[in-house]
């Protein structure tokens, strides 16, 4: 599914948002909503990445982690830079 501009979202489903709301303000509060309700086609991108001392780097194009397989196991996934930021201790 090829991705959609604000203005052909706009053409399309402007006629459900209520007169008088922004119609970018509708859309934000629905896309809130879609993504908590579960992983979209379009919205995930598999990846193999290169693991250096145990950890790995997401490209740029990437937000977060969902799932890691190695060597076909599943792993359970820790955020360090976050823990890092919150406590200020250096992992290294």
């Amino acid at each position: 599914m090829p991705a959609s501009t604000v203005n052909e979202l706009r053409a399309v489903l402007a006629s459900y948002v209520e007169e008088g709301t922004p119609f970018t303000m509708a859309l934000n509060q629905v896309l809130a909503r879609m993504y908590a309700m579960g992983t979209y086609r379009d919205l995930t991108i598999q990846y193999n990445l290169p693991v250096l001392e145990g950890c790995i780097t997401l490209p740029d194009e990437a937000d977060s982690i969902l799932h890691v397989l190695i060597e076909t196991e599943p792993r359970p996934v820790r955020d360090l830079w976050h823990d890092y930021i919150q406590s200020n201790v250096n992992f290294t």
